[in-house]
């Protein structure tokens, strides 16, 4: 009888064999960890009015290229009616439509897409406070 010297057959390659060592466990026992995880979390905007919603408009562009266009120019808008202090945002869609002079239904999803990529936040209004539910963001990584 001979003696298999190939390892796909027989030996720590083939998952069928009883000699088989996953590749993760093979050397070293113990895996390591690279960095840590980390959690994508919207934070609220803070800092200098003008300036900050400006560097805000950028991010935005920065993060939605010109493949989203429409998004963009709607992150742009928001900018305008923005409280420049709490950065909470002032009209709702239709109004900022009716205002523009567009069809009500032009911004629709636009508002969603920001929020699932951590541009806007929605923060409960204080009582008094004029404006929709929603806080200009920016998105950060916090690791765990």
């Amino acid at each position: 009888m001979t003696a298999v010297l190939d390892d796909t057959v027989e030996g720590i390659n083939n998952p069928w064999s009883s000699d088989f060592v996953p590749e993760h466990l093979r050397g070293d026992r113990t895996p390591e960890v690279v960095e840590l995880p980390t959690i994508n979390t919207p934070v609220p905007l803070k800092g200098n009015g003008l300036s900050a919603i400006r560097d805000w408009v950028v991010a935005v562009e920065r993060h939605f290229g010109a493949g989203q266009r429409a998004t963009v120019q709607y992150a742009s808008f928001l900018g305008y009616f923005v409280n420049l202090y709490t950065f909470r945002v002032e009209r709702s869609d239709r109004a900022l439509a009716r205002e523009l002079g567009a069809h009500r239904d032009r911004f629709n999803g636009c508002a969603s897409r920001l929020a699932e990529a951590g541009f806007l936040v929605k923060i409960p209004k204080k009582p008094g406070e004029k404006g929709v539910g929603y806080v200009l963001s920016m998105p950060s990584e916090i690791a765990l």
